[in-house]
């Protein structure tokens, strides 16, 4: 006998709302951000290739016209393009990790402070002795 992925033995009743093919509510939730910075590297990487490519092939005298700017030399177009493309996604995909990271909850439900060390909560007399009579 086989059991479903997503089986839960202590379920009283079946839910019609998924089965052993589907992922329960939530895990989709939980999973986008990590998809979110897979996107965002796979960009980066995509654009890192592309620098390469215009690199080796676009000759150093061509010439394009950009709307807005004007004539501009094509190679180094191309290059401030990919490389900024690059950067930026590399940037913003580790920021996205970084504060998935340090928004995780801890053992006790809490979230992470941004320093990473969990402050105990205390009372607010316990905090008046801790920082001494007030002026």
């Amino acid at each position: 006998m086989t059991v479903p992925v997503w089986h839960n033995p202590r379920a009283t009743e079946a839910c019609a709302c998924r089965d052993h093919l589907t992922a329960p509510p939530g895990v989709r939730d939980v999973q986008r951000p990590d998809r979110t910075v897979a996107l965002l590297c796979t960009l980066a990487v995509l654009a890192a290739v592309g620098f390469i490519v215009s690199y080796v092939t676009i000759p150093a005298n061509a010439s394009i016209f950009v709307f807005p700017i004007g004539t501009v030399q094509a190679l180094h177009f191309a290059l401030g393009m990919t490389l900024s493309l690059a950067l930026s996604c590399l940037g913003a995909g580790a920021r996205r990790w970084a504060h998935g990271q340090m928004s995780q909850p801890s053992a006790d439900g809490s979230l992470a402070r941004r320093t990473g060390r969990r402050i105990p909560r205390t009372s607010p007399s316990a905090r008046s002795a801790v920082s001494g009579p007030k002026p």
